[in-house]
């Protein structure tokens, strides 16, 4: 039976917990409403959701934690701001056209008050959306929880980069993932045990590859999946075992 545990518990157990852009934003399995798709019905429950993600995360680096990230994701952060003013724009442009039509029946009427009472509301959702994010990113970068490495430390993460940089073609992850988990594995190897939070397949099993070629001791470097709002479960053990070491072409 999978164990689940708390941000708590994990905090009490590794030195550092490095945590994904998808882990933040949301916990696994929450369907992502696509940019195309119009459906105030998806939109609104997905944005809520990650309004009391950000909190959760606010309320827990701000009591003090080692939850730790890296700029990349903050980047990632960052950018979905854009998403939140081209939506309302879009949305805007649609109510201010339909204002402009003739009801001649009372049910198209009624449509157009339904939606534009949602659309409103997603605009409100929206702006808490952003405080929310603004607040996230203002309490991680002020309190340090943004992974730099300096001196020798900045040599050992560019040689790990070039030594692994074959998992981002072995495993489909990108060059922000592969960032993630070099930045992961120097902590496990120089500075103490490090739980990897992420909800991408891709970046787990480039994990197992890396423990085991970089011949890791057990546990200094582990992997979790948020699979609930305020809880998380370490990927599937039985797996680590199957990921043979991958040979460099």
């Amino acid at each position: 039976m999978e164990t689940r545990k708390t941000l708590e518990q994990l905090s009490s157990e590794y030195d550092y917990l490095v945590i994904d852009t998808c882990a933040l934003s949301r916990p696994y399995g929450i369907l992502i409403a696509k940019p195309s798709e119009t459906g105030l019905d998806k939109k609104i429950p997905q944005i809520e959701v990650e309004i009391e993600s950000s909190e959760f995360f606010n309320n827990f680096v701000s009591r003090g934690s080692n939850l730790y990230t890296t700029d990349d994701v903050v980047e990632e952060l960052k950018s979905w701001k854009k998403f939140r003013k081209s939506d309302v724009k879009r949305l805007n442009r649609l109510r201010s056209a339909a204002m402009k039509q003739n009801f001649t029946r009372e049910r198209e009427l009624a449509e157009y008050i339904k939606k534009s009472g949602s659309t409103r509301e997603l605009g409100v959702k929206l702006h808490e959306r952003e405080k929310s994010h603004k607040r996230l990113l203002s309490n991680l970068t002020n309190s340090d929880r943004i992974i730099y490495f300096v001196g020798e430390e900045i040599l050992f993460f560019e040689a790990l980069m070039s030594q692994y940089s074959f998992l981002s073609k072995q495993y489909g992850i990108t060059e922000v993932d592969l960032k993630l988990l070099m930045s992961a594995g120097l902590l496990a190897l120089k500075k103490g045990k490090t739980c990897l939070i992420t909800n991408d397949s891709g970046i787990i099993k480039s994990g197992y590859a890396f423990v085991i070629n970089a011949q890791l001791n057990e546990g200094s470097l582990s992997f979790y999946i948020r699979d609930e709002m305020r809880s998380f479960r370490e990927a599937y053990y039985q797996h680590k075992l199957t990921y043979s070491p991958v040979a460099k072409n």
